[in-house]
């Protein structure tokens, strides 16, 4: 169950996202909300004042609280210049860099961000590339991505198509998530005018990104209007996760009101992987509601595979009550899967003991899955067991791939007679093939 986004990862931009939030919430904390920097008079027992009055009497203090003023140098002027120069920005980000505390740079440069400005983004962005390297740049360039997003996206595109290849993508994505944060119209205008189908997909994981930061309906309904069956149900999970921020029986409700059947099952599937990782107990008692719906049986598989990673035994108690359908087949192969992986060979007296059903051959065949390469006559003798026909045949080609790498011809012989003829090539796939191309 465990999935990769090939061309953006969602997350990326979430990150960046929050990260800017938390320098908005202390800077509307730090003047009160009004807006402009806060004078002496902010200070209490609970802040601290850093800054002081400037040459024509004007305060340009700024009052933090103090167990956050220990992140923040009194000596960087930028901290209480209410506007940034091109110059002061570019210094400020150079200062910044060569910080060695990286909580406390980190805090300091998300604070940075929220004086960015159309004027003085490109001087950050120039220095960061400039003077930055590895994890460091790419996390930072994130940030900045996503700030120059809400101030001056065009810009900021123009800028980051300097940075080729996957990493300027990640960026260009999170400069439209900071974007829609602030004009949903206008970059929603914006990715739906990029004319290549590859190119815009790519947009469109930051464009929903920020949609659902400001707007989970506006969001939902964008999503809900795709063609693609495909995307609709992957790009709902992001905005299931912003929806999971307000707790479980929420996110559960918002999931309900969903009128399509294949994005339930997507946001269904992200609430319960984030949900088993937070308490997995509550996880299996929950999500056993959805396992005899149309759309509940990838989250119930998420769960199941969460269980079994700790405790394959209960995990495949727990499967073994889910009433029958597939989300109980699934649970099985997830079940089985990761009770092979650490010990096949109690796997196997488990299932043993097992009557003939569906969800046993669908366990039979996550069995043989995983030990076909180490014991292809083990995967063999279980695969032939298996009542389903294609599942029988499949889990068979897994062990005489298996058996093909030990010993070529005693392979063939044996697929020539235990195949049908159509199927037997396939034990003699590459390695390579093998490795990503098991029959299913």
């Amino acid at each position: 169950m465990k999935r990769s986004i090939v061309l953006l990862n969602g997350s990326w931009f979430l990150v960046a996202a929050g990260t800017f939030a938390l320098g908005i919430n202390l800077s509307k904390d730090s003047s009160q909300g009004s807006g402009e920097v806060a004078g002496p008079s902010a200070s209490s027992a609970n802040s601290t004042i850093l800054g002081g009055d400037t040459k024509d009497g004007s305060s340009n203090a700024l009052a933090v609280p103090k167990e956050l003023a220990a992140l923040l140098d009194s000596q960087a002027s930028w901290v209480t210049m209410e506007k940034l120069s091109s110059f002061a920005m570019g210094r400020a980000v150079e200062d910044l860099i060569l910080e060695t505390d990286p909580v406390k740079r980190n805090f300091q440069f998300s604070l940075l961000m929220q004086k960015l400005s159309p004027e003085n983004a490109e001087a950050a962005f120039t220095t960061m590339r400039e003077k930055s390297t590895g994890w460091d740049m790419r996390r930072n360039l994130g940030l900045l991505a996503y700030a120059w997003g809400t101030v001056d996206a065009p810009k900021a595109i123009e800028k980051f198509n300097e940075m080729s290849g996957r990493e300027g993508g990640w960026m260009k994505g999170s400069v439209v998530s900071g974007w829609a944060s602030k004009d949903a119209s206008a970059a929603i205008a914006w990715v739906e005018g990029i004319e290549s189908k590859e190119e815009r997909g790519g947009y469109t994981w930051g464009l929903i990104s920020g949609l659902s930061q400001t707007d989970i309906g506006q969001a939902t309904n964008y999503i809900s209007k795709m063609e693609d069956s495909g995307q609709r149900n992957r790009y709902i999970g992001m905005v299931a996760e912003q929806k999971l921020k307000e707790g479980v029986p929420s996110a559960t409700a918002w999931v309900e009101s969903l009128d399509d059947n294949g994005m339930k099952a997507g946001a269904l599937d992200n609430v319960a992987r984030n949900y088993a990782n937070r308490d997995l107990a509550a996880a299996t008692n929950w999500v056993e509601q959805f396992a005899a719906t149309e759309y509940g049986d990838r989250a119930v598989s998420e769960v199941a595979e969460s269980y079994a990673e700790k405790e394959p035994v209960p995990a495949a108690d727990w499967a073994e009550q889910l009433p029958d359908g597939k989300a109980r087949n699934d649970a099985f192969s997830e079940v089985f899967k990761e009770w092979a992986r650490k010990d096949a060979t109690s796997a196997s007296e488990r299932l043993a003991a097992m009557s003939d059903s569906p969800a046993k051959d669908h366990a039979v065949s996550a069995l043989t899955r995983e030990i076909a390469k180490d014991d292809p006559e083990g995967a063999i003798a279980w695969a032939e067991t298996i009542q389903d026909e294609e599942m029988r045949v499949a889990s068979l080609i897994r062990g005489g791939q298996g058996l093909y790498r030990q010993d070529p011809d005693s392979a063939l012989a044996w697929a020539e007679e235990a195949l049908p003829a159509d199927q037997v090539d396939k034990i003699k796939r590459s390695e390579n093939e093998r490795r990503w191309s098991w029959p299913r």
